[in-house]
């Protein structure tokens, strides 16, 4: 942890620890568009985890992700808007 330097929010080692899951509906095509998010059976994960190669390893590669699985590789970020 902090072996390499922060980024411009001041956070450390963001990539590769977990696979980041997001809100978004996971759809093969990006211009697709989903109403209700809830209704969707695949998520989509970004990121990498500390199981994946280093090409996976970036904020814009994305995966699927079945919502119902369990896995160690994969977690969430809790966001606060600021007003």
């Amino acid at each position: 942890v902090g072996s390499f330097a922060a980024n411009s929010f001041g956070l450390f080692d963001m990539h590769g620890n977990v696979w980041e899951m997001v809100a978004d509906c996971y759809t093969e095509n990006y211009s697709v568009s989903v109403d209700n998010p809830s209704q969707c059976q695949l998520a989509i994960v970004r990121g990498g985890s500390w199981a994946t190669g280093s090409n996976e390893i970036s904020s814009w590669f994305r995966a699927s992700f079945v919502k119902e699985r369990v896995s160690n590789e994969v977690g969430f970020r809790l966001v606060m808007e600021v007003e």
